[in-house]
């Protein structure tokens, strides 16, 4: 029998990928709302300004945190080797994100599989340097190539400080894992056919398990009759029965979440980068379903927060904007498929992978990266926006239009400069309220002095 004890409920499984990698900008961790938990009373606007300051003011407490403390220092002062490196002009006061000096699109290269080779300590094979790859990989990419090697360590297959002879166990460890969870719904299967005669009345986990499989086998067929899973977009052809497999074992035995349309189109790029590994796929596709949770869990309170942290980021990024959005579309639904499905319907496959990769480093804004690249993508094209007559057909119309067009370099540099403003109101807003309270404890002191 097994036990789940997972966030996104697969048995026995914790997450490899190391708090110092998440916490190297800010000590940033998205807010976890437990499943188990009885929810509270939901007040968007309240979760959506705790939200987004955790984000920003964090600050690291760990053991390492003097060290922590340093690269944030480094990475966040305008003046730092990143922002000269990466051509980066200090934010100006102003209430969108200025269009970006982009020089660093011709700068960067994509890191290969030697470059990837180089961050390996020769002996252990052990990830040396750890701040300096992902750094890398946030301004670069990974090349299509080294995405086997680098992808398992972005998406907590692989833990960064294990060796090679870690890793090889750990994959043994895995591979027998998912055999088990396999054999779980393989075992159903006659099941599914005294069903179908109506010879037997079906347990909930029979029904569950036929309607999942009818919806992800019709998703993958229409894939394959599809321009978009002829060639799995990167050059392999479309493997249907390997993805039906992962995506049944994934969310058999995930109950909490919900099978949404178009999940099967995000397990492609990841098929595509493991060279159609099954073993390694399914266990990345977790690794991914880890950092996408919120969007797939049953209830619509997890998976519109993200919305409200969006609409939260344009209020203090923008106000024309924001009031355009009131207006229109206070809930910000009209972005919902960006943040949904993490762009993967509107940015060109190469330069989505780009987006995906950077966001999965986790150097600035956890795993919330993405709704910071979304406000940049927004704030872009605002003047366009606000061009808009004021109704809901016409946003929608232009943000659909937008699909397929928008540069993926260009919508990461947005996002950081979104997210530098942000943190530099914050910094401010705390600076601002740091004074009063010095002058009322002093005034204090005088009042009990006199008594």
């Amino acid at each position: 029998r097994l036990t789940f004890t997972d966030a996104c409920g697969i048995p026995r499984i914790k997450s490899h990928v190391p708090s110092t990698v998440g916490d190297i900008a800010l000590g940033l961790s998205t807010p976890v709302i437990r499943v188990d938990e009885k929810p509270q009373i939901f007040d968007a606007q309240v979760y959506a300004v705790n939200s987004l300051r955790s984000l920003v003011v964090k600050v690291p407490t760990s053991a390492k945190s003097e060290k922590k403390a340093k690269i944030r220092k480094e990475l966040f002062n305008p003046s730092s080797w990143l922002d000269h490196v990466n051509g980066i002009q200090p934010t100006t006061q102003s209430d969108r994100v200025p269009v970006p000096f982009y020089k660093s699109a011709l700068s960067f290269v994509a890191v290969s599989p030697m470059a990837w080779e180089a961050f390996q300590e020769p002996s252990t094979q052990e990830i040396k340097d750890l701040v300096l790859l992902n750094l890398a990989i946030f301004y670069g990419g990974v090349e299509p190539s080294a995405r086997a090697k680098a992808w398992p360590f972005l998406l907590g297959v692989f833990s960064w400080s294990s060796t090679e002879s870690d890793r090889r166990k750990r994959l043994e460890e895995l591979s027998m894992q998912y055999a088990m969870i396999k054999q779980l719904w393989q075992a159903m299967m006659p099941q599914l056919e005294e069903l179908q005669s109506g010879a037997k009345k079906p347990g909930s986990d029979v029904k569950r398990l036929l309607s999942l499989r009818r919806i992800i086998v019709n998703e993958t067929k229409a894939l394959e009759d599809s321009h978009m899973g002829s060639a799995m977009e990167g050059g392999l052809p479309l493997q249907s029965k390997k993805m039906q497999s992962i995506l049944l074992s994934f969310f058999f035995h995930n109950k909490n979440l919900s099978y949404h349309q178009g999940t099967s189109s995000l397990l492609i790029p990841i098929l595509d980068a493991v060279n159609g590994d099954e073993n390694m796929g399914f266990w990345c596709f977790v690794g991914l379903m880890r950092i996408m949770r919120r969007n797939f869990f049953a209830g619509k309170r997890e998976s519109l927060g993200r919305l409200f942290i969006l609409r939260e980021i344009i209020h203090r990024l923008d106000p024309d904007l924001a009031l355009y959005f009131n207006h229109v579309d206070p809930s910000f639904q009209s972005c919902f498929r960006w943040v949904q499905m993490n762009l993967r319907f509107d940015v060109r496959y190469k330069e989505l992978l780009y987006i995906w990769e950077a966001s999965w480093t986790r150097l600035f804004a956890g795993n919330t990266f993405l709704l910071f690249v979304c406000a940049g993508i927004l704030s872009r094209h605002r003047d366009e926006i606000l061009s808009l007559d004021e109704r809901t057909e016409s946003l929608v119309t232009y943000l659909l239009d937008l699909s397929m067009k928008i540069d993926g370099r260009l919508a990461v540099d947005d996002g950081l400069r979104v997210f530098r403003v942000l943190v530099s109101q914050e910094k401010s807003l705390i600076a601002g309220r740091a004074k009063p309270k010095k002058h009322q404890k002093k005034s204090k002191s005088l009042v009990d002095g006199n008594s």
